[in-house]
Formats: C-alpha cells, sequence, structure tokens
C-alpha cells in the first residue's frame, strides 16, 4: 500500500499520464545509457533479492513498525502471526547480514503524517 501511495504522490507532479509515461520512459533510457556497474554508485533492492550478494556498506532503510514486519488484518491467529513475525525476523537478517564492513538501519518518525514507532526488531535489539 505505501509503494501505491509514494507512487501516486510521485505522479501528482505530472499534468497527465502521457507526460508521466514519457517521464517514465526518460529515465528508463538514461539508466540503459549509463552501461555496466563500474562500483562507484549504489544499488537499491529488496531484502528478498539480496540473498547470496554481498556489499561493502548495506543502508535497511524503513524499519518501522508495520513495515518490518510487515503486519496485515489476516494476521489474527497467533500462531500464523508468530510465523509471519519469525519470517520477518529472518528476512531482516538477510539485508542485515548483506553488509562486509558496515551496515545502518534507519525508521522514519513520521509516515504520511503521521507518528510512526522503530520496529520491535530495532526495540529487541536495544535489550
Amino acid at each position: 500500500m505505501n509503494i501505491l501511495i509514494d507512487f501516486g504522490d510521485s505522479a501528482k507532479k505530472y499534468k497527465t499520464i502521457e507526460e508521466f509515461l514519457r517521464h517514465i520512459e526518460e529515465v528508463k533510457s538514461e539508466i540503459s545509457k549509463k552501461g555496466k556497474d563500474d562500483g562507484s554508485g549504489i544499488m537499491l533492492t529488496t531484502m528478498h533479492s539480496s540473498k547470496g550478494l554481498e556489499f561493502k556498506h548495506v543502508y535497511v532503510v524503513g524499519v518501522d513498525e508495520n513495515t518490518i514486519p510487515y503486519k496485515t488484518e489476516k494476521e489474527k491467529d497467533p500462531t500464523e502471526l508468530e510465523k509471519h513475525i519469525e519470517e520477518e525476523r529472518r528476512l531482516l537478517y538477510v539485508g542485515i547480514t548483506r553488509a562486509k564492513e558496515s551496515v545502518c538501519i534507519s525508521y522514519p518518525t513520521l509516515k504520511h503524517n503521521k507518528k510512526v514507532r522503530e520496529s520491535v526488531f530495532i526495540v529487541e535489539s536495544k535489550n
């Protein structure tokens, strides 16, 4: 849902859908012109797709409640909820352990003008 909200916010900058799609095509074209990765930039990826990769520095952003661990209304059964939370914990571990030298974990204090709490995983790590 957050991705869709962010996508909608980005699209608001353009007067028509055609203008927005033209911008997307221009960005795609710029990316393909850059050629192969020379190691001087950054790589944005999901924790799912980072499995097996290693990076000098890793930044895990958005580690707030309801994002990591992601919660849905469907998980009202305590057993299913606990399994889900453990899977989310393993996924965060995958992201963190991709770092060879340093890892930085962050979370916002506000999201869509609402206060946000740090993830329970961050709270647990402090104890």
